[in-house]
This record gives C-alpha cells, structure tokens and sequence, in this order.
C-alpha cells in the first residue's frame, strides 16, 4: 500500500468510522482522484512531502519523485530508499515543523468564504492561527498525513518526544510574542497578517471582526483538550491572577 492509500485507509477509518478491513479495500481501490473525491487528503500529503523535502534539503526532482512515489507508487521506488539515506536523523523538532507547515498549507487552502462561514458557525475560527495557538490536539490530527510518508523513509514518530517538543514550542512562542493573560493574546490576533504571515488578505479582514470569539475559541480550547498549554499560558500571568 503507498502512503497516501495509508492515509486514505486510515481516514476513512477516522473520519467515516469504517471498519479497517473495508477500509483497506477501498483505499486500495479505482484512482487516486476518485480517493480523493471522498476523503480530500491530496493537498495535505502533498504539503507533508512538501515539508519533509524542505527539511533535508532534497533538490526539486528529488522532491517531485517523491511525491509521485508517496502519491502512485512503486511501494519499492528507488526514492524512498534514497530519501531515508537523508532521513535517519530526523527529530521531533522537523516534525513539529512539518505539521505546522501542513496546517499552513490548511489555512490558506481553507480561506474561502463558504469554508469560513463554516467555522463560524462551528465555533472553529481559533484554527486560523500558527500551530503554536490551536493546541496538541489540533496539531495530532496532521499526523494522520505526515506519519504514512515518514514510514515509507524508515522514521517512526515518538509520540511523547513530539509532544514536549510542541509545548516547548508554545512556550517559546508566548515569551517571543510578549503573550502573558487574554488580553494580550487578542491584540496579538488582532494584528493578523503582521503575527501571522500566512493569511491572504480576505482571510484577515474576515478574522478581523471576530477576533473576541476567536480569543475565547482559543483559552476554552485549552482548558478542555490541552491542558499543559493552557497551564503555560497561565503561568505566564504577571500578576498570578489570570485574566480571564
């Protein structure tokens, strides 16, 4: 099975909870667009090879065999084996920095109107931010993408190292960005595209008249699905009363 029909299984899996058997035949079944039609994960393992490719430094013909490899196969491809020369080092923190650049690649390709009404109405606007503010449990799901295409090069993802690399990378983040109590973190989102780079313009203008809710989308999302970066950001209250 090549890792994007891995993907594809284990999406229909998670997201259309179906049985892995039936979800192995159908992964392994008709094309790669008609997959897709269903599923809607070709952008986002594209962005993994994408990602992976970038952090070792593979030429661009390296990165589109690879890609192709991941995609259509052969499962033996001369690229993989290629790849994983390059691969064997590869650590938490070039992960981390792939999956944030896979929800990069998400924001931008989630930016229509229809697809921010969306959010709107399922109070998820919180995920138009840097990896660094949508919390563990929403950078985990990104996983299901970049963990098929690291098998394929012989690195398998330690779950745990990932994790306390991620909240160090919050930590880094709130200390850089001067974020210490709520009121910090709107004026932070409030900037936009000055804080973060990756939105189009329509997308910030969009955010700009939602940006209270997305303030609280972001602290409850905390509380109640990632706690130790909600414990990071209350420690950082200078008066040690948390501003709720």
């Amino acid at each position: 099975m090549t890792p994007y029909r891995e993907v594809a299984k284990n999406a229909l899996m998670e997201w259309f909870q179906k049985p892995e058997a039936e979800a192995a035949i159908r992964a392994n079944m008709g094309t790669v667009e008609g997959i897709d039609k269903k599923i809607d994960a070709l952008g986002s393992v594209t962005a993994a090879v994408e990602g992976v490719s970038r952090e070792l430094s593979l030429t661009e013909e390296e990165q589109k065999e690879f890609l192709d490899a991941v995609v259509n196969g052969p499962e033996d491809s001369p690229i993989f084996s290629k790849v994983s020369e390059k691969a064997g080092d590869f650590t938490p923190e070039q992960e981390l920095s792939v999956l944030a650049f896979i929800h990069d690649k998400w924001v931008v390709s989630k930016s229509d109107e229809t697809t921010f009404n969306e959010k709107v109405e399922k109070n998820k606007l919180r995920q138009y931010a840097p990896s660094e503010l949508i919390g563990f449990n929403e950078v985990k799901s990104y996983l299901i993408f970049l963990e098929p295409v690291l098998k394929s090069v012989g690195v398998k993802i330690d779950k745990k190292d990932l994790i306390d690399t991620y909240h160090k990378s919050v930590t880094d983040y709130l200390e850089t960005m001067g974020i210490n109590n709520k009121d910090d973190l709107q004026e932070t989102l409030s900037s936009g595209r000055l804080y973060y780079p990756i939105l189009t313009a329509e997308l910030d203008s969009r955010l700009s008249e939602h940006i209270p809710e997305m303030t609280d989308q972001m602290i409850n999302n905390w509380k109640e699905k990632d706690n130790e970066s909600f414990e990071i950001f209350k420690s950082r209250s200078k008066d040690n009363s948390f501003n709720m």
